[in-house]
């Protein structure tokens, strides 16, 4: 029971009052390697991975594809906005990203078509800053 009693000081004397308060008042993007946001690499990773695996068979419809997509985006706390409805012919582009109710300064990059061989879409997306996707919108097309 002694023990018991020891660990339990430990642990309260281990957190600071009002800690998570003051850390959770920063913005997203400011809190750094352990951060959830989009300006952690590992995040964007993680969510770019997400995206590919659930790509990979192609989709009867476009909204299919989306909804993967919106999918993978809500694992990380945000979501493409609910006014955007796919081209049926398929398209190009690149949409802002807001993330836990910020906006994240990061973009992610759709690109989706009719496939003439298997008759599904197939689509290629990524989470990006401003400079991958623009670099990802100049390259005309050719990830799919």
């Amino acid at each position: 029971m002694k023990r018991y009693k020891n660990f339990l000081n430990e642990v309260s004397t281990a957190v600071e009052p009002d800690q998570a308060e003051k850390f959770h008042d920063l913005p997203a993007k400011d809190w750094g390697e352990n951060s959830s946001a989009f300006s952690n690499p590992r995040v964007r990773a993680q969510v770019n991975t997400e995206i590919l695996q659930y790509m990979k068979f192609g989709f009867r419809v476009p909204e299919e594809g989306i909804s993967m997509i919106n999918k993978a985006l809500q694992r990380h706390g945000s979501m493409l906005p609910s006014t955007y409805r796919p081209a049926q012919e398929g398209e190009e582009l690149g949409i802002d990203l807001m993330q836990f109710g910020q906006d994240s300064g990061y973009k992610i990059y759709i690109i989706f078509d009719l496939a003439h061989e298997s008759g599904r879409f197939e689509f290629y997306a990524e989470v990006g800053d401003e400079k991958r996707i623009a670099e990802l919108l100049l390259d005309e097309g050719k990830r799919v």
